[in-house]
């Protein structure tokens, strides 16, 4: 399933079995539930570090992921606060 095509995660949220290619009512459900989380998650992100800033964390995201798909970059180790 493509997450990124417009309008899949819209028919995830309203339980939309459907988008999926092949029947799999648990993961499905399971899917559901991470996104759902997920959304709960950015809403507070929002409302403590504001809009901007999430947006900036969550693009350095997608960049770093898309990286690693296309087998160009590994994961880096978490850096530590001093």
């Amino acid at each position: 399933m493509r997450l990124r095509d417009p309008g899949v995660i819209d028919r995830i949220l309203k339980n939309d079995e459907s988008v999926c290619g092949t029947a799999n009512p648990i993961g499905f459900r399971k899917l559901r539930a991470l996104i759902m989380a997920t959304y709960g998650s950015i809403n507070k992100a929002v409302d403590r570090i504001g809009p901007e800033e999430l947006k900036t964390i969550t693009d350095g995201i997608v960049e770093h992921m898309d990286k690693l798909r296309a087998g160009g970059a590994t994961p880096a180790p978490p850096e530590k606060k001093s």
